[in-house]
């Protein structure tokens, strides 16, 4: 009895330790998500998995919605709740530190883990993704691990301990697959000692462990099996394991120990020496007696699942790519041993000197209350009036938006839109403009026609306003500005067809021509870092009425948009007048009645005038070191007239649902409100996407079909349908008003070939040609059925457009000289034999096989002897079985009398794309070999191999019969005179 009073005693020091913490309770958007899905349990959701993160669940926020509903919902409440969730670790560790050395280690585990160091105290009173129920069910798991490793008594080792450890487990890898960190030693015992692995209890361990993970499994299986996808996720370590190892010691641990501080990482120097020696001591201490005790006849009972726990920690957190990402929460479930592995010791040593045991405990109590001292707020007025200061400001923020009737924000910084919905309680919905973690926030203000906007700097979009137009009101609050009532530019625009038109440029301007080419994989590139007066002219052919520019590019090379340009026109190409004077602009732009946040490179645009112009310059006025000038596709409009209508919304819905048109394409207002108004039953396709997934993305490749429908604003309408017709789409048009709607009145034939190759790409207001192999394998079957009739003509006429869409199409080229010689054109069908010979045959033939299916076939040179200085084109040949992912590297090494050449090179570099490979298909890549000045006359050997650039990892070869060493491997020799 009285050792539950010292541990009640201990957990209620451990409450008062917290309540210094609560005192400024800290939510950012990581946390506040617990809380809003906390209140949404109680308005009767039942999320099993946190919003946007599919490895995590939902379990603190049902154990914070009891206290929300007799406390209200508060950053308190929710710090409260995971407070006193965290006193159940201490309580816990107190039976698994009595089954190991007694009441006296318990307690010490309970009091170390109570008053614990200030980074495990912190994470005591944070709703930050189950890491106090990690350490619960952890523990929990040992408990009964021991009792059925050894067990003190007939039950120990019954039915409840294998159910308790199965559920425990199962629980575990619900609520975070940290739970791997506790399931591994465990396992580990389980193997060593297999009378307690085959008995008829372990189907209650499965039963437990199934019952557990239930709500992993029904989340998984209505959601694709997501966080199975993610699970599976292993990014490859860039470190070897002693540099993890060093990393681990040096400063990971001292920071979840208390000895550096988190968020600036300095160490305390006087204390830190120290209490490293002793943890070490400690663990050697601990591995010493354990081992000793296999010599006796009863080895040590519990501490060796401890020791254990704590080596495989380190080898799995060293093997995986954490240890390189600073994410040292992930180290939390280490208390789960640690406290154990201190009392123990302490214990242990006490029996020699009692002023030790008084010693020790003394010294980490005094350390710990240090740390939790230095790390609460409260303590600290230049720490607690900022605080104070910053809840003061967002109350106000708040409060100004419900006075201005402000309900649907956007913005764009993470850590601070959750917190904020949490703290408004959703009468205020903060979404971010692009990737928003959860996605009927997004849709809230995708639908909303009077967005805000709140922005950390002031008069954003002042300047902004210059180049795109309109207007809006803007106000300071706190440290916001907030946009709202904006007010869209008048005016309406017809696409301007640029088939004719001429483009030049400041730099590389043979690459100009790809601004107008409406290729989603062609660029024009400055192809150097951008500096000012970088220029790009389109010559328009004739005189417009000018009124709106737009560029388009893709999202992944974001930072190489412009974003501070001016835009000059010219009626004779010789005398400019500036239009937009050098401004830095931003990606926002007018979609239906209102303004979208940036895309990250979907596009920009400007307004001109209207004014008077055949020639229009775009120039740039930034100066970027590192990253050139790139656009994609550029759009120009002329200025048709003032009015504009956004009422003939309803009349595009009725025609949708008047031609039951189940998907149709459109820009993003007019998606949100499809969306809306037929409650779903229509899927929509808008550009919009986030990047990181944007090449991944199928749905924004179009999927033509006869239920398929387009709209399009009135001023894409015209260019959209010629543009479709040019591909061979016959597309039937209702005009309705502001927009126009696309659809097959019939559909068969060849729409319906066509429909199965996805080859373009829906930018909104038109379509861009995309996936160039896919597009000429599809114009390449359409010839090959022309020919099987005996059309030569039309078989010869799609071959060459086969080979224009992608000209590497061997099986096409192939196809085109036989057609060529039943023609009659035998020379034509002699020059493509060559070309084809060129494309597929190396002169060098050097058969490699490497790991992942990659083969090498050989090399063309156009000599072996060389020059010093020379620059030596060298053209490799690939051919890929399986696609090799990114990130490879081709080796090129030239070993001689003089110091090693090298000719490294990442994999395929200037190929846009090489995957999915057609069949048969080889690739070929020029590379250029510099040979240096100084080099030494003589004989060098070539050696090449594959290498994965992120590691540097040398591939292995699979199949050669060429001379190899470690990955390299001799294809030639080289004179160097």
């Amino acid at each position: 009895m009285k050792t539950f009073v010292w541990l009640a005693v201990i957990i209620l020091l451990g409450m008062i330790l917290r309540t210094f913490y609560l005192v400024t309770p800290t939510v950012d958007s990581d946390q506040a998500v617990f809380g809003l899905m906390a209140m949404h349990i109680l308005k009767g959701e039942f999320p099993l998995i946190q919003w946007g993160f599919p490895y995590m669940s939902s379990g603190e926020s049902f154990f914070a919605a009891p206290f929300f509903y007799f406390l209200g919902a508060s950053p308190f409440t929710l710090d409260l709740a995971i407070a006193i969730e965290s006193l159940i670790f201490v309580w816990l560790i107190f039976f698994v530190g009595r089954r190991i050395g007694g009441s006296q280690m318990g307690l010490l585990s309970a009091l170390y883990v109570a008053i614990p160091p200030s980074y495990l105290a912190i994470h005591c009173v944070l709703a930050r993704g189950a890491y106090i129920e990690t350490l619960i069910l952890g523990t929990l798991a040992f408990w009964m691990a021991l009792r059925i490793f050894y067990p003190e008594g007939g039950k120990d080792r019954g039915p409840l301990s294998y159910f308790l450890l199965g559920t425990a487990f199962g629980l575990g890898l619900w609520f975070h697959f940290l739970i791997i960190f506790f399931m591994v030693p465990i396992g580990f015992f389980f193997l060593i000692k297999p009378k307690t692995l085959f008995r008829k209890e372990i189907s209650l361990l499965v039963l437990g462990f199934l019952l557990g993970s239930l709500p992993f499994w029904v989340h998984n299986f209505y959601h694709g099996f997501e966080g199975i996808a993610y699970l599976s996720r292993h990014e490859k370590r860039h470190h070897t394991f002693w540099q993890g190892l060093s990393q681990y010691v040096g400063r990971d641990l001292c920071i979840i120990l208390g000895m550096f501080r988190d968020h600036i990482q300095t160490a305390l120097t006087w204390v830190n020496v120290p209490f490293i020696i002793l943890y070490a001591a400690f663990l050697v201490y601990g591995w010493g007696q354990w081992l000793k005790s296999f010599f006796h006849k009863e080895p040590l009972k519990g501490i060796g699942l401890v020791l254990i726990f704590l080596l495989f920690y380190i080898l799995i957190v060293d093997e995986s790519e954490y240890i390189e990402k600073d994410t040292r929460r992930y180290y939390v479930p280490l208390f789960a041993g640690l406290p154990l592995l201190w009392a123990w010791v302490v214990q242990s040593w006490s029996r020699r000197s009692r002023v030790l045991k008084i010693s020790l405990v003394s010294a980490f109590l005094f350390f710990h209350l240090f740390t939790n001292f230095r790390e609460a707020a409260v303590f600290h007025p230049d720490s607690f009036k900022p605080y104070q200061e910053k809840v003061r400001k967002e109350k106000e923020l708040i409060h100004f938006l419900e006075e201005k009737n402000l309900r649907q924000i956007n913005y764009e910084d993470y850590w601070l839109g959750f917190r904020l919905n949490f703290i408004a309680q959703e009468k205020i919905i903060f979404a971010r403009t692009f990737y928003e973690r959860y996605r009927p926030y997004e849709d809230i203000l995708e639908r909303s026609d009077h967005p805000v906007f709140l922005d950390g700097a002031s008069q954003k979009f002042g300047p902004l306003f210059k180049i795109i137009g309109g207007s809006c009101e803007e106000n300071r609050v706190g440290d916001w500005s907030v946009y709202h009532d904006f007010v869209e530019p008048q005016g309406r625009y017809r696409q301007v067809n640029l088939q004719n038109a001429h483009v030049s440029a400041s730099d590389r301007t043979e690459e100009a021509k790809y601004v107008l080419d409406r290729d989603a994989e062609t660029a024009w590139t400055s192809g150097r870092p951008r500096s000012p007066g970088m220029w790009v002219q389109i010559d328009l052919g004739r005189t417009y009425s000018l009124g709106l520019l737009r560029l388009w590019d893709r999202p992944h090379h974001f930072r190489d948009t412009a974003l501070q340009v001016s835009v000059q026109v010219s009626l004779n190409g010789e005398e400019w007048k500036e239009v937009i004077p050098p401004t830095r602009g931003d990606f926002y732009y007018w979609n239906g009645p209102r303004i979208y946040g940036w895309e990250l490179g979907y596009r920009s645009e400007a307004r001109l005038g209207p004014v008077q112009a055949r020639f229009i310059r775009i120039t740039g006025h930034e100066a970027d070191s590192q990253h050139p000038w790139m656009i994609y596709e550029i759009f120009v409009y002329e200025h048709v007239g003032e009015e504009r209508n956004v009422k003939d919304q309803p009349r595009v819905i009725q025609a949708i649902q008047e031609l039951k048109l189940e998907k149709v394409y459109a820009d993003r207002w007019l998606s949100s409100k499809i969306k809306e108004d037929t409650q779903g039953k229509v899927q929509t396709v808008e550009p919009f996407s986030y990047p990181h997934f944007y090449g991944e993305m199928p749905s924004r490749l179009i999927e033509w079909g006869p239920h398929v429908g387009f709209a399009v604003e009135d001023a894409d309408a015209e260019q959209f349908e010629k543009e479709a017709q040019q591909e061979g789409f016959n597309l039937s048009r209702r005009d309705c008003g502001r927009w126009s709607l696309f659809y097959f009145s019939h559909w068969g034939g060849e729409e319906e070939e066509m429909g199965k190759v996805p080859s373009f790409w829906w930018t909104g207001f038109g379509i861009l040609k995309t996936n160039r192999k896919l597009r000429s394998e599809y114009l390449g079957i359409r010839a090959r059925k022309y020919a099987e009739k005996g059309d030569w003509a039309s078989a010869l006429r799609y071959d060459e457009k086969a080979l224009e869409r992608y000209s590497n199409h061997q099986g096409v080229r192939w196809e085109l000289i036989q057609v060529l010689e039943k023609l009659g054109r035998l020379d034509e069908a002699q020059e493509q034999l060559e070309e084809l010979k060129w494309q597929t045959e190396p002169r060098e033939k050097m058969p490699i096989l490497f790991e992942k299916g990659v083969e090498f076939l050989g090399f063309s040179i156009e000599s072996h002897e060389a020059h010093t200085g020379q620059t030596l084109p060298i053209y490799y040949y690939w051919r890929l079985n399986q696609d090799p992912g990114s990130g490879m590297g081709v080796f090129v090494h030239l070993k001689g009398p003089g110091p090693l050449i090298q000719g490294d090179h990442k994999f395929l570099d200037r190929n846009m794309k090489v995957w999915p490979a057609l069949e048969g298909e080889i690739f070929y890549e020029e590379e250029l070999l510099k040979i240096p000045e100084v080099t030494p006359p003589g004989q060098y050997e070539i050696w090449l191999g594959l290498f994965d650039l992120g590691t540097e990892r040398r591939w292995k070869v699979k199949k050669t019969e060429l001379k190899e060493n470690q990955g390299a491997v001799f294809v030639g020799r080289i004179q160097v005179k």
